[in-house]
């Protein structure tokens, strides 16, 4: 349902959460509801430092590290978020480190227990219920033809 959502990129923002990231050596792992196929769309801030803006590349554009006014952010090897902040050239290892804030799409996450709200906006909870009425209908429909 999230990826479905998410494609649509007039119903994305609908599935944007913002994640604490703490980045050592200039990288840290990405929590696994974060929809990684959308990064591109998603806003790093240094809550800090708000005068620094960061750009999304491609980890080859990353690498090569154009203009450094803007400090760039990208995903290597799956969930690994890397940065290099502003005026800081591309180096290996990198050296931003600290605590930056992402907003970016994610996954609606199942609730731990049957009591737990479910965690999303409210067009979302109306996507998802119709979705599982439809499949309690078709459910419901195949057990009533095989016990007739």
């Amino acid at each position: 349902m999230s990826e479905s959502i998410a494609a649509n990129e007039y119903r994305r923002s609908l599935l944007r959460r913002t994640k604490p990231i703490t980045l050592t050596a200039g990288s840290a792992t990405l929590d696994t509801d974060i929809l990684t196929h959308y990064i591109a769309d998603a806003v790093l801030i240094d809550p800090a430092a708000l005068g620094k803006h960061y750009a999304w590349r491609d980890y080859p554009d990353f690498v090569k590290r154009g203009d450094r006014r803007l400090g760039v952010f990208s995903i290597k090897e799956g969930r690994t978020l890397v940065v290099c902040d502003p005026n800081v050239a591309f180096a290996v290892p990198l050296t931003t480190t600290g605590t930056r804030t992402l907003t970016t799409p994610c996954v609606v996450v199942k609730p731990a227990t049957y009591t737990t709200a479910v965690d999303a906006p409210p067009e979302v909870i109306s996507d998802l219920t119709e979705a599982l009425s439809d499949t309690l209908r078709g459910t419901l429909s195949k057990m009533a033809g095989t016990n007739a």
